[in-house]
């Protein structure tokens, strides 16, 4: 069996949970060093969300114990016979074919960072409600939907609080001063203090996006996508992030 062989099947392996011990850390090793195996690492990991994500599961279930009894069976193959987990992906890429060109293609052609920024954009809502005396001016005209209104008290603060702060930074996002937003949401999320950060991360990866910047959204979005316990977990799917991608490719890796 040839070393690349010999590595996909270690990275199979990996990915299903099965290395342990010496195993597990020799693999880490090589993972840590060689750039290819990184490399492969990613593009298996993409390939298996990109087949459950159509739903493909069942399927793939089957083709990877048809792959282990082979690889059991077989355990000295001939390197210039056809390695069993290509033949199961052939199977795969078979029925996937077809669907993931037309889909790849059209993604490609059509996303955009106004696309994007607007299939994720949700506004930050606070309640306040009618007469009451707690909260200040400036959180009254952001509930009331008056943008202009809260840039405006808020240039005049010369203390201003966390939710102040993150309150503008959604204002100056709304006017589309989106430069002035992405400045804000930074400086919350370089405080010590915990306030408002996470919304501040998932605001600010949106607002790279709005002022055509891609690049610096994909470190934001991937960390949420794969914080489980972030409370915006939900807001970015495995496709959110492919398309993301896509745009980066579009501009030039930007």
């Amino acid at each position: 069996m040839s070393t690349n062989s010999q590595h996909t099947e270690t990275i199979i392996q990996y990915l299903d949970g099965e290395l342990s011990g010496a195993e597990l850390k020799q693999f880490e090793e090589l993972l840590a060093a060689d750039n290819t195996v990184q490399q492969e690492l990613e593009n298996l990991k993409l390939a298996q969300q990109a087949i459950i994500s159509y739903g493909l599961k069942a399927e793939v279930a089957s083709l990877h114990h048809e792959m282990m009894e082979e690889l059991k069976a077989e355990p000295k193959a001939s390197a210039n016979k056809i390695y069993p987990f290509i033949r199961a992906s052939l199977k795969i890429a078979a029925s996937l074919f077809l669907v993931m060109s037309a889909v790849g293609i059209y993604q490609y052609l059509t996303v955009s960072s106004a696309q994007l920024y607007n299939q994720n954009y949700h506004p930050f809502t606070i309640s306040i409600s009618r007469g009451a005396t707690e909260g200040s001016a400036l959180e009254k005209a952001y509930a009331a939907g008056q943008p202009a209104t809260v840039i405006s008290l808020f240039e005049k603060e010369t203390n201003a609080d966390y939710k102040t702060e993150f309150l503008a930074a959604q204002s100056y996002l709304a006017t589309k001063n989106v430069s002035k937003a992405i400045s804000i949401f930074n400086q919350i999320m370089n405080k010590a203090d915990g306030a408002y950060k996470d919304d501040a991360e998932y605001y600010l990866a949106l607002s790279y996006i709005e002022n055509k910047q891609p690049g610096q959204a994909l470190a934001i979005m991937d960390k949420i996508h794969q914080d489980k316990d972030h409370p915006y977990n939900d807001r970015f799917s495995f496709w959110t992030i492919f398309k993301l991608k896509l745009l980066i490719l579009k501009n030039g890796g930007k």
